[in-house]
């Protein structure tokens, strides 16, 4: 006790809330909690099975209806592309499963994740990115982040899978393989091994369609023909640059194991290639393609 300046008397008074941790032990647990991303935003994409990808975001999207314009449900919400690697664009056929994802091994507080189904395997080799619209909301109204937020990237799952037929192939039913104007470019022999001398032809053919057909003209082999036409105007300074063409060709094909090549300009501007190869069994051949300025192109 002590006395105020006046002479009265003067009390202090002091308490104190005591707590005993250690009587709740088991009853308390802390927790180091990772913060909540103040907006909708892109956690991570992966693929969840041969044609799913799975889509986690920070928090609940809007997931009413495949209609509205704000609704993560809504196919139109969402692109595909691929990055990198063969494989073509996949398209999104249904947004399904929105949940929660707490306890995932996604760290996010409040995330949630949405399937999106495609209609084709997604392949091993190949990049793909999934990106939403910005028109996407948050249940709670937030707006979905700006780029790079409203996006993310995942390599896919299946390995290339080639397309078998459902039935059995019936094409060839009922047809002797023995005669090409048939079964087309290989023939077989009465033993039904392929035909050496009918082969020739094979090879033949495809020289002549390298020969003709335009550099480019099939979209995965662009260094694939010469490009020889009929009613064109060649000169000679272009014999050189051609008979190389031509021999670079021919030598692509894997039966063709040497080649000369000879390329001239005869008479009314008529361009002569002429063809002398030998095939890796031994077998040789000679044919000459003429590309007259007037009439058809012809092979001897």
């Amino acid at each position: 006790m002590t006395s105020a300046p006046n002479g009265a008397p003067a009390q202090s008074i002091s308490t104190h809330a005591t707590i005993d941790f250690g009587g709740l032990a088991g009853a308390v647990r802390l927790h180091s909690c990772p913060a909540a991303v103040p907006q909708l935003a892109f956690l991570q994409l992966t693929p969840a099975g041969s044609n799913l990808f799975r889509v986690f975001l920070s928090r609940e999207p809007v997931h009413q209806s495949v209609l509205g314009p704000t609704d993560a449900l809504n196919r139109l919400n969402w692109s595909l592309s691929v990055l990198s690697g063969f494989a073509t664009i996949p398209v999104i056929e249904q947004v399904e499963n929105a949940q929660p994802q707490a306890t995932l091994s996604v760290s996010t507080p409040g995330a949630w994740s949405i399937d999106l189904r495609v209609d084709r395997p997604i392949l091993l080799l190949a990049i793909y990115q999934v990106v939403a619209n910005p028109n996407l909301l948050a249940a709670d109204g937030s707006q979905l982040a700006a780029s790079p937020s409203d996006r993310a990237s995942a390599p896919g799952i299946m390995p290339p899978i080639s397309r078998v037929p459902v039935k059995p192939q019936t094409t060839l039913q009922g047809v002797d393989l023995r005669y090409d104007t048939f079964a087309g470019t290989f023939v077989l022999d009465a033993k039904t091994d392929i035909d050496v001398q009918m082969g020739l032809d094979a090879v033949k053919k495809r020289v002549i369609r390298r020969l003709i057909s335009t550099p480019g003209g099939f979209y995965h082999l662009r260094d694939y023909g010469v490009g020889l036409r009929n009613k064109e105007v060649y000169r000679t300074t272009q014999l050189s640059t051609l008979q190389t063409r031509v021999k670079q060709q021919v030598l692509q094909e894997s039966e063709i194991l040497d080649a000369k090549v000879q390329v001239s300009l005869v008479a009314q501007n008529t361009l002569v290639v002429s063809l002398t190869a030998k095939t890796q069994t031994g077998a040789g051949f000679e044919m000459q393609v003429t590309a007259p300025q007037s009439g058809p192109i012809r092979v001897v």
